[in-house]
């Protein structure tokens, strides 16, 4: 994504009929950031963000009332007014991005058009590139507030035998379900699949994780794997870690503060976790393994979280932090929406100051952001990442069993693993990947529309027994952190972000 902090020029394609009258557009949005005399610019559904000095914004506040270019230049006066030629190339890239759009017209209407196209693609499994193995139902924590738990609570009979019949995935189910994606894959001209081992303690059935790894590391065929681990960090031996490390597995470890902040991480026997997952963390540091220390915040370890826990997190070479929020659960939320803020904001400026990247869904919309793009020229909007939320896109989740999830955190079951290309069919599967972009009536206005998805859509399912219902609460610190972070942060990290 290009920025710029000097006048807009040279850069259009398609420019608007010299009779045709302009107007800012509803869905544009201007930050100030009177610290650095400069302004963001970027329109809600589609992205197309820029930098522009303060200085520069007086042509979009021309267009306050619908005017031709012409107009716009008659409306000028005096030697400071750019020229002819040079006028006409501002108000063609303005146009270019959407921050003027012709009077009368509404883009809403293009964001119908993606949401055709999306639907007219679900049923190939083009959209598919990651599949969630939750190779274990079972633990050796018992955390109170477990999503796990939280889901298996309202799940039906169907969804919990098929995910509790087994218990344990078999290998024989892991390299099926991998099989069967590969070739839809490669069917729609892909060449890439990520595997995700989860479950409740992935780590517990590592037999399966090895014949899985030994297995695509074999495979002839013309795809490339990609792995990715979460677990609890207690169970990591030498020849785990050095295997894990050998295949490039992205690695994310649970813990969520110091002892006294993590106290919601215990054994069945209620005893304390730290020291076990920091036994697990030194382990990995001793191998040189980059990793993830993944956190939930909540009310219990609100105040303890901060620079002391993030050295803690450089001293067992931990090099990215992802903070989320506590959901599913009640009670563990009692601080304000702006207390929340605040404070992943005050973590996010502590992490950039020591080398500790913080990454979480709330703030995934500042970053998808700078990489969305729809210009008059491109038929749809281009993202860097397809989406906010796996489960809506480009992930499904296979359980011991071969059940199909769209998720853990979802109880709504898809299909079988075996009947897998009929389940693209299905309405079950359309409900949950049109759950996208431009699709939910309460994110309408939003100005974080077009890169955000909301918050956990177990926790909708849970709160309203809808994925389509946001939490406002959850949304709040979206949007406020958002402001904090889109104001504040400095420059060079803008651009780099």
């Amino acid at each position: 994504m290009r920025l710029y902090a000097t006048a807009l020029r040279d850069f259009f394609q398609i420019a608007p009929p010299s009779n045709q009258r302009l107007l800012r557009s509803k869905y544009l949005k201007i930050v100030d950031r009177p610290a650095y005399n400069t302004a963001i610019l970027y329109h809600t559904l589609f992205g197309n963000l820029h930098i522009l000095d303060s200085s520069q914004l007086w042509l979009i506040d021309l267009f306050s009332e619908p005017l031709t270019w012409q107009e716009a230049r008659s409306s000028l006066s005096g030697s400071g007014s750019p020229g002819h030629r040079s006028l006409r190339d501002l108000i063609e890239e303005l146009f270019r991005l959407y921050y003027l759009v012709p009077q009368a017209f509404d883009e809403r209407e293009l964001t119908h058009q993606e949401l055709a196209l999306r639907k007219r693609r679900l049923g190939t499994g083009e959209l598919i590139h990651a599949v969630q193995l939750n190779v274990s139902e079972g633990c050796n924590l018992k955390c109170t507030y477990c999503f796990a738990d939280r889901v298996d609570e309202r799940s039906s009979l169907n969804s919990l035998q098929s995910r509790n019949q087994l218990g344990t995935m078999t290998a024989e189910t892991a390299i099926r379900s991998i099989n069967i994606l590969t070739d839809i894959i490669q069917e729609n001209g892909g060449n890439e699949l990520v595997i995700k081992f989860f479950g409740r303690e992935p780590l517990l059935n590592w037999a399966v994780i090895q014949s899985v790894i030994d297995y695509c590391e074999a495979d002839k065929r013309d795809i490339t794997y990609h792995y990715a681990i979460t677990t609890n960090g207690t169970l990591f031996s030498s020849e785990m870690v050095k295997r894990l490390s050998d295949v490039n597995t992205a690695i994310v470890v649970s813990l969520d503060g110091p002892v006294e902040g993590n106290s919601l991480r215990v054994t069945h026997a209620g005893k304390e976790t730290f020291s076990a997952v920091d036994m697990g963390m030194r382990l990995l540091k001793e191998h040189r393994i980059s990793y993830c220390v993944a956190s939930v915040l909540s009310d219990t370890n609100f105040l303890l979280l901060g620079s002391e826990f993030i050295e803690y997190l450089r001293s067992v070479g931990a090099q990215q932090w992802e903070v989320k929020l506590a959901m599913q659960n009640t009670g563990i939320m009692r601080f304000s929406a702006s207390q929340y803020a605040e404070k992943l904001f005050e973590l996010y400026t502590l992490g950039e100051r020591a080398g500790i990247s913080l990454t979480g869904d709330w703030y995934d919309p500042f970053v998808t952001l700078f990489h969305t793009t729809k210009f008059t020229t491109d038929k749809t909007v281009h993202r860097l990442a397809p989406n906010t939320c796996s489960a809506t896109d480009h992930q499904i989740s296979i359980e011991p069993s071969g059940g199909v999830f769209g998720c853990r955190a979802l109880d709504t079951k898809l299909g079988d693993v075996d009947n897998l290309r009929a389940m693209l069919q299905t309405e079950r599967y359309n409900h949950l990947a049109m759950r996208t972009y431009y699709n939910v009536p309460l994110c309408r206005g939003c100005k974080l529309e077009g890169f955000c998805q909301g918050v956990c859509l177990g926790h909708s399912e849970r709160q309203f027994n809808d994925i389509y219902q946001p939490d406002d609460h959850y949304c709040e610190i979206y949007r406020k952190v958002f402001d904090l972070l889109i104001t504040h942060v400095e420059p060079r990290k803008l651009l780099s972000a």
